[in-house]
């Protein structure tokens, strides 16, 4: 095997308070809005159309103030700006936005919003509403559909993503049949964090992930109506705190483990994980001795490939770097 010493220069950034986002699920009564303002007017769509909005308060992702959105009509929404913030609610298991209008000739899937409430308190909420899928599969079921509403609220901008009535499943996206289904993520930091949910569609788990690695996470099955996806940010300012300092990671490729070299006493490892590319925990320790000078990371137990090792100090300080092994 060939050995690799990769000497890596890291910047070690720290941010104390709104660096994620957390996810609870609830309850509520599905309510179709009630004087929505149309933005399709009565025109067909398909997953590639768009729509611009314009609201009069001020809403926050990560240090941002947005005035105005668009809608990426194939089911999420898009915020404009430094960087690439969006939403992605019906998302295909394998990249691209997957909705399209039911009708033939003339609309039968409505896309519209209002906005309630006062100042201070407003809400932006946007609805889809009988909303179909593509029809890419051999024997499609044209009954298939999907109503539901984004909320934002400009109180505490945290946003809710509401389900409403649904017929659909994996073969609605042109997959072969399983249980999973919609790709719901929230990119609000290019590269550094993306959150995705998994697992049960009426209960669903987060993480967090490199969003400029490939990685697909799904829910499984379809929620019921009334169930509701709250994405909360932390509370506060955000202080930013970066420190240079040299990171040793070798061998690189490695046959069957990583050695970890020069982590500062300052940085004071928490947690160290190794995902695969798609961003599944394969291997975490949480138990370090105050060694801060060297630390082994076994890979015997792990497939030939690529893979990512994250490690976690103190105030939330992240390091993330891609590791491979070969020659097992």
């Amino acid at each position: 095997m060939k050995t690799h010493i990769l000497a890596l220069l890291c910047l070690l950034i720290s941010y104390t308070t709104i660096a994620q986002y957390t996810v609870t699920t609830t309850m509520n009564t599905y309510q179709d809005l009630s004087n929505p303002i149309s933005l399709n007017q009565g025109a067909m769509w398909t997953d590639a159309t768009t729509y611009q909005i314009f609201f009069n308060f001020d809403f926050d992702i990560y240090g941002q103030n947005f005035t105005a959105l668009n809608v990426y009509a194939g089911g999420g929404l898009h915020f404009p700006g430094l960087g690439n913030k969006q939403l992605f609610v019906v998302h295909s298991p394998f990249g691209g936005y997957f909705l399209t209008d039911k009708g033939t000739s003339s609309s039968q899937s409505p896309i519209g919003y209002e906005i309630s409430g006062t100042a201070g308190n407003q809400i932006l909420k946007i609805e889809w509403k009988n909303a179909g899928f593509p029809q890419t599969v051999p024997n499609p079921n044209p009954a298939d559909f999907i109503d539901y509403q984004i909320w934002l609220f400009e109180s505490d901008n945290h946003i809710e993503i509401r389900f409403g009535p649904n017929q659909f499943n994996r073969e609605s996206f042109g997959q072969s049949p399983g249980t999973q289904t919609l790709s719901v993520k929230f990119l609000y930091d290019t590269c550094n964090d993306m959150l995705g949910l998994q697992g049960s569609a009426n209960l669903p788990s987060y993480s967090f992930y490199n969003s400029c690695v490939p990685n697909y996470t799904f829910i499984d099955g379809s929620p019921n109506a009334g169930i509701t996806y709250v994405f909360n940010p932390s509370v506060g300012t955000a202080v930013t705190k970066v420190i240079e300092k040299e990171i040793k990671v070798y061998p690189n490729p490695t046959s069957s483990e990583i050695l970890i070299e020069d982590l500062s006493e300052s940085f004071e490892l928490k947690h160290l994980e190794v995902c695969d590319i798609t961003g599944r925990i394969l291997l975490m320790n949480d138990n370090f001795e105050q060694n801060f000078e060297l630390i082994s990371v076994s890979l015997n137990d792990l497939l030939d490939g690529i893979y990512f090792l994250k490690l976690i100090g103190n105030e939330g300080t992240i390091i993330s770097k891609k590791i491979i092994k070969e020659g097992n």
